[in-house]
């Protein structure tokens, strides 16, 4: 009954979305800061009791008669994808449920309704049914993790992992990792997120995050400065863990329309806030020991579109060090060393989801104690130079074999209007200041640029600014919005500058050791101020101080990008009133040099 039930509220509820989408929005702010003071203390909204449906949904239900991409307006991408890999894969994916979109904008509009609690109880008990243990019970406890499963946005919506641990859960957790250490770090980690996500704390604020060196003791003395910090803040952490679940579920709601979701979808040329599913899953563990690792894979290369298994990974981690570049990775090729059995299971699961999506594809993974888990499917974000490589691969792939006039709608009129401009040629003898990973191909002459406010500033003045960072945030999407490239000392392929640089076609060189942040900021020991001339070369990964532009030189076009031109050539002869999907207008192939790239 109650699948039957919610495949008709999915359904109902998918037509309204889009048409309650803008309404709500406005509305959704104000609405939601009028309870935010309630929920973060506990205590129950006011509002009268309504009938409303409330769309939770096991994602190990079948979803008999919902194709892909039904599902996807229904349940938001992230949680189709999860679906579709129990559903019609049967990979292994840790179980957990979906709170529907649509209820994220009706709980901002109008409030937490009545009996979403029992709702989400009844859920809940499935959950800990299935893994044997139970939220807050002090000998085996059940932690979740809470993610948003938005319309695709990386990394701009809140999540929230390791809910459930607490003093009270602290050593039945030590008991199940084999590790007091491993148990007090999820501790941490809950607490930085929580703090940021649901207290509102900023991340500069908390920077107690839990090193490589740190033993249990001195992870515990930094749970609990992050305690107290919380409570001198007038923000303490509940100790009841279902508040602590609402809180976060809330928190990711409101995440939908927070400043770098609005400056993300103006980037992207998106609607107005759609809300955004909630999913809710059982935890896994990548910092279980040395047989535990967590990472990203790629089934293509996201920069080049070469055929060929990448990605990276950390071993005695979770997710959050890979895509925050907190932590340095691997490549995923030294996994087949380390966990062979994982990385076969993983390499396998790449191909065969290449084949359901037809498309590139990346995942998000953990490898407890040797055992693979999927946690995240998407076609992957990639480059204007992967995106016309694929598109031709796929053309010719023996099983997928896309039509030409889809492998055309697979390029964005964006990306070839970037590929037909063309690129700065680089010195190829010129020695590198710093190297790193070729996170975004592309090459600029730009100026120096270290705070996130003062891109767009830069930009407006006719410069073309390189935003330089530690490390790149969320928050930071403003600046990259207006970066004509992008410089981490911390960080690989996967994390949140290598994939948004991508995405948006902006040359990326990430993970460079020789950047050094100080009282100073130096590179390969020279010192470098705002507004001194680099050049970045996102291609090869490397970095030099002054501008190595190749005058009158000529950098070779991407692998397919003529096949694409001829195509859409030829489509656009056969159709001469229909402008080629592929392209903002006519495109001759050839490959000219960027104007000065410095104005």
């Amino acid at each position: 009954m109650w699948r039957a039930f919610g495949q008709a509220v999915l359904r109902a509820g998918a037509r309204r979305l889009a048409r309650n989408a803008r309404s709500h929005e406005k509305a959704a702010g104000a609405a939601w800061v009028a309870r935010s003071g309630d929920v973060v203390a506990g205590a129950q909204p006011t509002e009268p009791v309504r009938a409303r449906a409330i769309p939770i949904f096991d994602i190990e239900t079948e979803f008999d008669g919902l194709g892909a991409h039904e599902l996807t307006a229904m349940l938001g991408g992230k949680a189709a994808g999860l679906v579709r890999m129990r559903r019609d894969l049967g990979l292994p994916v840790p179980s957990g449920f979906v709170i529907g979109p649509e209820l994220s904008l009706d709980c901002l509009a109008n409030g937490w309704p009545a009996s979403l609690d029992a709702e989400i109880d009844r859920y809940l008990e499935r959950l800990e049914a299935r893994a044997g243990s139970r939220l807050g019970d002090p000998d085996s406890p059940l932690l979740v993790s809470v993610r948003s499963g938005a319309i695709e946005m990386p990394g701009m919506m809140d999540t929230i992992l390791d809910l459930g641990i607490g003093a009270s859960t602290l050593d039945g957790l030590a008991r199940r990792l084999g590790s007091e250490r491993a148990a007090v770090e999820c501790w941490l980690r809950f607490i930085r997120m929580y703090a940021t996500s649901v207290l509102g704390l900023s991340p500069e604020e908390l920077d107690e995050y839990p090193q490589r060196g740190d033993s249990a003791s001195v992870l515990r003395a930094k749970v609990e400065g992050l305690l107290r910090y919380c409570e001198v803040r007038g923000a303490p952490i509940p100790e009841d863990f279902r508040c602590q679940l609402r809180q976060a579920i809330v928190a990711v709601f409101r995440s939908s329309d927070s400043a770098r979701a609005r400056a993300y979808r103006r980037r992207e040329g998106l609607a107005g806030n759609a809300g955004t599913a909630v999913i809710v899953q059982t935890m896994v563990f990548g910092n279980a020991g040395p047989r535990s690792a967590a990472g990203v894979a790629f089934s293509r290369d996201p920069s080049t579109g070469e055929r060929r298994n990448c990605g990276e990974f950390v071993m005695d981690g979770q997710g959050m060090d890979v895509v925050s570049g907190m932590r340095t990775t691997e490549s995923l090729d030294a996994m087949a060393g380390v966990l062979p059995s994982a990385y076969d299971a993983l390499v396998t699961a790449l191909e065969r989801l290449e084949h359901l999506y037809r498309d590139m594809c990346s995942v998000e993974f953990t490898v407890e104690r040797g055992r693979l888990y999927l946690l995240q499917v998407r076609p992957a974000r990639r480059s204007a130079q992967a995106a016309v490589r694929v598109a031709v691969d796929l053309c010719a792939h023996e099983a997928i074999a896309i039509g030409r006039d889809e492998a055309l709608q697979r390029v964005s009129p964006q990306q070839m209007r970037r590929l037909s401009e063309g690129e700065v040629a680089v010195d190829a003898t010129a020695v590198p200041d710093g190297t790193g990973e070729a996170a975004s191909p592309g090459a600029v002459v730009g100026v120096a640029c270290f705070d996130p406010d003062e891109v767009g500033k830069m930009r407006a003045a006719g410069l073309q600014p390189i935003l330089m960072r530690r490390l790149t945030l969320p928050d930071d999407v403003h600046g990259i919005v207006h970066a004509a490239a992008i410089v981490t000392a911390r960080g690989g392929i996967a994390s949140h500058a290598a994939v948004v640089a991508r995405s948006w076609g902006v040359p990326a060189v990430c993970g460079v050791s020789q950047l050094v942040f100080g009282e100073t900021v130096s590179i390969g020991g020279r010192s470098v101020a705002p507004g001194d001339i680099l050049t970045v070369d996102g291609r090869n990964g490397r970095v030099l101080l002054g501008d190595h532009a190749v005058t009158g030189a000529i950098a070779p076009p991407p692998i397919g990008f003529e096949d694409i031109c001829r195509w859409s050539n030829e489509q656009a002869r056969q159709n001469p009133g229909a402008r080629p999907a592929a392209e903002p207008g006519p495109i001759v192939p050839g490959w000219r040099l960027a104007p000065d790239a410095r104005r």
